[in-house]
């Protein structure tokens, strides 16, 4: 068990752009779906135990906060991390995400590029 592991995922999430869980999750989830090539979405009923149960996450959250990691109120990135470990994908989908990354970002069935900037 490696905390650490928890806390760059959470600090991570935490510089995705936007102020809300909403607008955190919108932009990570439209990423994820770039790279499977397909829509992907979020298992509500595993989100809300994730969320309802992730009390370590929550510490750790806070900890970041305290050391400025996360320079914002850690909830929206927190609820955020919790969706985005509630992203319902199979192996399938987690394969075409492999081959978009060793195709230099680019999806091999869409032709899409999944690595865009704003």
């Amino acid at each position: 068990m490696n905390l650490m592991i928890n806390a760059g995922a959470i600090a991570t999430t935490g510089l995705v752009q936007g102020r809300t869980t909403a607008q955190k999750t919108h932009r990570i989830l439209d990423a994820f779906s770039r790279f499977a090539g397909r829509a992907l979405e979020i298992d509500e009923t595993v989100y809300r135990s994730e969320s309802e149960t992730g009390h370590r996450n929550r510490a750790i959250g806070h900890i970041l906060r305290n050391f400025d990691i996360l320079t914002e109120e850690p909830t929206p990135a927190l609820e955020a991390y919790f969706k985005q470990c509630s992203v319902l994908v199979n192996c399938r989908g987690l394969g075409v995400m492999a081959a978009t990354l060793a195709n230099g970002g680019m999806n091999p069935l869409t032709g899409q590029r999944a690595v865009v900037s704003d």
